[in-house]
């Protein structure tokens, strides 16, 4: 195969099966420096954030409308604690994608990052989460995170609800396990 493809098989390697940090040297190994899309990506799963969107900013800006383009730039924001930048990004994807369910929990918990313990951040936050939740009522994240947001505005009975309904799904789920002992 081509090295770009070698590459590209590399990369979706780490991604989805194994990430082993080996594999990374043989995507640099084989990636050309002219592929900006993967060697953004790449730096990003080296945890080289800035470099990685300094190579987002230099792509067309006809990609730069990309449901996956918008996420990764998320990610990177997100990763270098940029938190109101962040939340923009991942509410556009959002906006754009309604039915990206990851884009709308990552919109609602930048948010609450970017403006932490405003009542304002916590309705809005709160509005993300509904959605979401009519959408999808059994995903743990978006339960804990509804329970959080309740536990915030003070409303411990609707709090204890969706953290006991996110551990019914989820026995394990730590996060969930961590709110509800704030109830205690």
């Amino acid at each position: 195969p081509a090295p770009l493809q070698t590459a590209k098989a590399w990369l979706s390697y780490y991604q989805e099966r194994e990430a082993n940090p080996a594999y990374l040297d043989s995507v640099a190994q084989y990636l050309p420096q002219n592929q900006l899309w993967e060697q953004a990506q790449l730096q990003f799963e080296r945890q080289q954030y800035a470099p990685a969107l300094e190579l987002l900013a230099k792509l067309n800006p006809s990609n730069q409308n990309r449901l996956d383009y918008l996420y990764l730039k998320g990610q990177c924001l997100e990763a270098l604690a940029r938190f109101p930048e962040a939340y923009e990004t991942y509410q556009q994807v959002y906006t754009k994608y309604p039915n990206s369910i990851e884009a709308g929990i990552k919109a609602a918990t930048t948010l609450l990052k970017a403006y932490p313990g405003q009542q304002e951040t916590l309705t809005q936050a709160r509005a993300i989460l509904q959605e979401l939740y009519a959408e999808k009522p059994f995903d743990v994240r978006i339960l804990n995170n509804l329970g959080f947001v309740a536990l915030n505005q003070g409303k411990r009975e609707e709090a204890r609800f969706y953290l006991e309904e996110a551990l019914r799904y989820d026995p394990d789920y730590l996060l969930a396990k961590q709110n509800l002992g704030y109830l205690r």
